[in-house]
C-alpha cells in the first residue's frame, strides 16, 4: 500500500485538507473542535505525513495538535513553495555556446577580427 500524505491549506477560520493518493478533500474549522475532527479523519485514512503552509500564526495550533497526536508535520513557507513551482514551470532557456555542443571541447569559435 502506498504511503498516504495530507496537504493542508491554512487560513484564519478553516483548514482545507487534501489527502493523497486517496483523492479525498474536506474542510474543518480552525478551532479545537475542528482539530479533533481533523485528527480523527487523518487517523482513519492512515496518513503518514502532513504538509501545511506557514500562515502567520494560524497554522500553529494545528501543527502542535497533529504533532502531539504522533503525526509527522512539515510546515513550509508558502512563498518558497510558489517560487519552486514557478521555477519548474518556466520554459527552459537556451543554453549558452559552451553547453550546446556546437564546437568541440577545447576549441573555441573565433571572433571576427582575430
Amino acid at each position: 500500500m502506498p504511503p498516504v500524505y495530507a496537504g493542508i491549506d491554512v487560513c484564519k477560520e478553516w483548514l482545507d485538507v487534501y489527502v493523497h493518493p486517496a483523492g479525498k478533500s474536506f474542510r474543518v474549522a480552525n478551532d479545537s473542535g475542528g482539530l479533533r475532527r481533523l485528527k480523527r479523519l487523518l487517523g482513519e485514512l492512515a496518513v503518514r505525513r502532513v504538509v501545511m503552509e506557514a500562515t502567520s500564526k494560524y497554522h500553529r495550533a494545528a501543527q502542535r495538535s497533529l504533532h502531539e497526536a504522533g503525526l509527522a508535520v512539515a510546515v513550509v513557507n508558502p512563498l518558497c513553495g510558489r517560487q519552486s513551482v514557478a521555477y519548474r514551470a518556466r520554459p527552459l532557456r537556451r543554453l549558452g555556446r559552451k553547453g550546446t555542443g556546437r564546437h568541440r571541447q577545447g576549441s573555441r569559435p573565433q571572433r571576427q577580427g582575430q
